[in-house]
């Protein structure tokens, strides 16, 4: 193998990887501008580990799988 061979495969290995940041950046970039960079907001069960994305559930601490509250009380339950 001879030295042009390896500095090739050097550059091309440079040109991917800058190519590839700039790719991501941009694409960064353009999901800030939709206003989409912040990771949906979700909730895990304390009881389950099911994950909701349903702002009600998020916002309530409200598990849609095993119908419970954070606090451990099932949906209807009287206080």
């Amino acid at each position: 193998m001879s030295w042009w061979s390896l500095a090739w495969g050097w550059l091309l290995l440079s040109v991917g990887w800058i190519a590839g940041w700039a790719a991501a950046h941009w694409y960064r970039q353009r999901l800030a501008e939709l206003g989409l960079d912040e990771p949906p907001t979700a909730y895990r069960c304390q009881l389950c580990g099911a994950v909701s994305y349903d702002p009600w559930d998020v916002q309530r601490r409200h598990c849609g799988s095993c119908h419970r509250f954070w606090d451990g009380s099932k949906l209807g339950d009287e206080p």
